[in-house]
């Protein structure tokens, strides 16, 4: 038993001065994530180096999914390691196109203890999250996240519109315009009712018929700023918002886009809208820098990530 004293045990307030010390040291030891590109963000490590600097190192890596209800899992994926060049930039690849393994680690050579490197899995499978490792030491080992990327045939679509009850949601947009007016969806309700798997809401877009008689279309709620359509949708889209930062749906959750205001033209607009809904996730850049888009910036911008959702909206 402590001394008392001032009614106060002395060993029981070295115990608990103990106790918080340990929580504090385990909680600082966290990993952080901040934005990065609109995603979900770098994850860090400390960068506390125990080792000799400039000695070569061997970095040990495993993915784990956690998009789960039931907990993280170890997942495959595809590793991608950058270490920085002579400016600073992370371009240098140390690893490109690396298939991770689901049940041991992977391991990442020719590292240097000291230096800094940016690691991330990602493939059509898995949205990555970036993560900015310092080498400690001569074997260090670290973990990456990663989420299994839903599928567009497990997500559904909802309208708060003209021809339900106000406040209910039905699965077709319909809305009647006469000419030169504006009529408005009152939102559009997207849930992700694939389980255990996750997808980033990050642009919508909408495209007219050849020869339309909608004028304008617009997103009403702040959230949303008109932007560029990604290049490969050029020939799809004739409007395309976007998202500061890209919301991530776990499963079962719903993302509410706000009203959106439609307008005609003199003519009689009876015709119909197809929108999409617009994901992102991590690529390798052709500057081979690791960057967060809709698309590649090759050539052929190929989509990353989920394949673009589509929806309908009829105007009578």
């Amino acid at each position: 038993m402590g001394k008392a004293t001032n009614g106060i045990l002395v060993g029981g307030v070295v115990v608990i001065a103990l106790v918080f010390i340990f929580m504090f040291s385990e909680l600082s030891g966290l990993t952080q994530l901040t934005a990065l590109g609109g995603k979900e963000g770098v994850d860090t490590t400390p960068d506390v180096v125990s080792g000799n600097e400039g000695d070569n190192a061997i970095l040990s890596l495993r993915g784990y999914d956690e998009a789960g209800d039931s907990g993280k899992s170890q997942v495959a994926g595809t590793l991608y390691v950058n270490r920085k060049d002579a400016n600073g930039v992370y371009n240098v690849v140390a690893e490109k196109g690396l298939a991770m393994s689901s049940s041991t680690s992977t391991s990442v050579d020719e590292l240097l203890v000291g230096e800094t490197v940016q690691a991330v899995a990602f493939d059509s499978t898995y949205y990555g999250v970036m993560k900015e490792i310092t080498i400690a030491n001569e074997r260090p080992a670290d973990s990456l996240t990663e989420y299994n990327i839903a599928t567009a045939g497990s997500m559904d679509v909802y309208f708060d519109d003209e021809d339900g009850i106000t406040g209910t949601s039905d699965t077709v947009g319909n809305l009647t315009l006469s000419g030169s007016a504006s009529g408005s969806i009152d939102e559009i309700k997207y849930k992700n009712n694939d389980d255990d798997d996750v997808y980033f809401v990050k642009g919508i877009c909408f495209d007219t018929v050849a020869q339309t008689n909608i004028s304008t279309i617009s997103m009403t709620d702040s959230k949303w700023t008109s932007a560029d359509e990604p290049q490969r949708l050029k020939s799809t889209c004739d409007y395309f918002f976007e998202l500061s930062s890209a919301v991530k749906l776990m499963d079962y959750e719903t993302f509410k886009t706000g009203s959106i205001e439609i307008t005609a033209d003199s003519d009689n607009p009876a015709e119909t809208i197809t929108g999409y809904f617009v994901d992102e996730n991590y690529f390798q850049s052709t500057d081979l820098t690791l960057k967060v888009g809709y698309e590649l910036d090759s050539s052929a911008h190929t989509d990353v990530g989920m394949a673009d959702d589509s929806f309908t909206i009829a105007i009578h």
